[in-house]
């Protein structure tokens, strides 16, 4: 079995912990795959596979150990890839009618509700209309606690760092230790402004209404200021805090790391007592992985703009422990 990993490090650590849930419930030989066009990521490119910074259990195949991956289980399809850029070849294939020369992999398997029921009817004995076997190739972004929830335990090893922070890193985060009620606070921009059609930019009304639901169960906090536009925040966002806010809480802004130590800006998020998350697979991650048992979550009621397919219907419930605090991201209610 093999599970593609692709996007940024929040994605990867959804498709990793799907992967490890997989092999663990199955007790099968899990790999992972970074596709084409994405290879480098192993190679040259820390930022797009920080996920090798944590001290993960599962092996990546090479591209030649992908094919010949596709090769054992799926010999046409191997041979329609390996071919592509035959201009002979792409003659020929023209002359194939087009349902059976755009067949895909045989045993590809794409993130569906179909596929959580049917992992959950082979798990209590029954059958399902996927196909699991050795050859079997899961593509997707599995952004569901039913598929890990119960092996956290585990992931909360696999995502323990193997490289170690730095100086400054280490200072911050005993800062953070020290301090008795230390809160996460992660603003996401960037690419976010680029996609305006599709992630949702959260604004002044989330903001404050997650510091007034902070405020209910906290008298004081220290709120530390997480974000890949750092610059940005420290300009601007208390400008768009209420100023009983200011006036209660006190306020820091890392800056310690650029978007290539996403895995120290993650340590340094999930030491924190407390979390407001943004609609980002990466805050997620910092305060899924929290260890303190009586941890606040104040997170968005919305991540996305759009429902991009059924494995993203009612995404917030699915992801969302169910004492995580939701947040109107416009008016900024309780909900």
């Amino acid at each position: 079995m093999v599970v593609n990993i692709q996007c940024g490090l929040g994605n990867q650590m959804f498709q990793y912990a799907f992967a490890k849930a997989l092999q663990l419930r199955f007790g099968k030989n899990v790999k992972l795959f970074v596709p084409v066009g994405y290879d480098n990521m192993i190679n040259s490119d820390i930022r797009r596979l920080e996920l090798l910074s944590f001290n993960i259990s599962l092996e990546f195949l090479q591209e030649n150990q992908m094919q010949e991956f596709f090769k054992q289980h799926d010999f046409g399809y191997y041979f329609v890839e390996s071919n592509r850029d035959s201009k002979i070849f792409k003659i020929l294939m023209s002359l194939i009618p087009r349902r059976i020369r755009k067949q895909g992999y045989k045993y590809l398997i794409e993130d569906s509700n179909n596929l959580l029921q049917d992992i959950n009817s082979i798990d209590n004995g029954g059958g399902g209309v996927t196909t699991f076997n050795d050859g079997s190739y899961f593509v997707g972004y599995f952004q569901n606690l039913a598929y890990f929830d119960n092996i956290r335990d585990v992931l909360l090893k696999d995502f323990s760092l193997k490289i170690p922070l730095d100086s400054k890193n280490i200072e911050t985060k005993r800062q953070i230790l020290a301090t008795q009620d230390s809160v996460s606070l992660h603003i996401r921009r960037g690419d976010y402004l680029n996609y305006d059609n599709i992630f949702i930019n959260l604004g002044s009304g989330y903001y404050n209404g997650a510091l007034n639901a902070l405020q209910k169960r906290l008298k004081s906090a220290h709120i530390f200021v997480f974000s890949n536009d750092i610059l940005w925040c420290k300009k601007h966002f208390l400008s768009h805090i209420d100023s009983k806010f200011r006036a209660d809480f006190s306020f820091s802004f890392i800056d310690n790391n650029s978007e290539g130590n996403a895995t120290f800006e993650l340590e340094l998020m999930k030491s924190c007592k407390h979390n407001i998350i943004a609609n980002s697979t990466f805050s997620w991650w910092a305060a899924y992985l929290n260890e303190n048992p009586q941890k606040i979550v104040i997170a968005p009621n919305k991540f996305l703009s759009i429902t991009p397919s059924d494995a993203y219907k009612d995404h917030e419930d699915k992801i969302y422990k169910k004492e995580w605090i939701k947040i109107d991201y416009v008016w900024g209610d309780e909900i």
